[in-house]
């Protein structure tokens, strides 16, 4: 199991990145990529009941930090399942390669961006963007960010980076 420091480091820097994206491209409204990604990633290295935990406490804190714009609860339960998702799919494979892992960030994130986008407009909001602004950087960050992130959360826990790429 990652550290909780590790874990809570990354879910900081992902919040924080994720606010500064939103200051600099206003515009481009959207879900929080960032800290989605990191979801998936620890689920994926820790299991289901990390995924679900750390999913929900960073729905939580996005959706105190989103304000009266957004529909309270939105971030937390998107971010329950991807977690619980990410986790239960990852469940035989605690190792797996980067292209599994870059394989699981993109499907997670790409479809916590659908399931935001689709819980937006079914409760008429205002501020979710739109299939097309929203996809292709999900799955892009996605692609990225979660080999990285799940990259750090093995070094950060001693266990081996993958399984192709033991060293004697």
């Amino acid at each position: 199991m990652p550290s909780r420091a590790a874990i809570v480091a990354l879910l900081v820097c992902a919040v924080v990145g994720d606010a500064a994206a939103g200051v600099l491209w206003p515009a481009a409204a959207r879900p929080p990529l960032l800290p989605i990604a990191v979801v998936v990633a620890v689920a994926a290295a820790a299991g289901v009941r990390a995924g679900m935990v750390t999913g929900f406490a960073t729905g939580l804190v996005l959706d105190l930090l989103s304000g009266p714009a957004a529909v309270a609860g939105v971030h937390a339960l998107t971010a329950l399942t991807v977690g619980t998702v990410a986790g239960w799919a990852q469940r035989d494979h605690r190792h797996p390669t980067a292209a599994a892992a870059a394989l699981s960030g993109a499907l997670g994130v790409t479809g916590a961006a659908v399931m935001f986008l689709l819980l937006q407009q079914s409760l008429d909001a205002a501020g979710g963007g739109t299939v097309d602004t929203v996809v292709l950087p999900a799955f892009a960050v996605g692609t990225v960010v979660t080999p990285l992130v799940q990259r750090l959360l093995r070094r950060s826990a001693g266990w081996p980076l993958s399984q192709t790429s033991a060293r004697t």
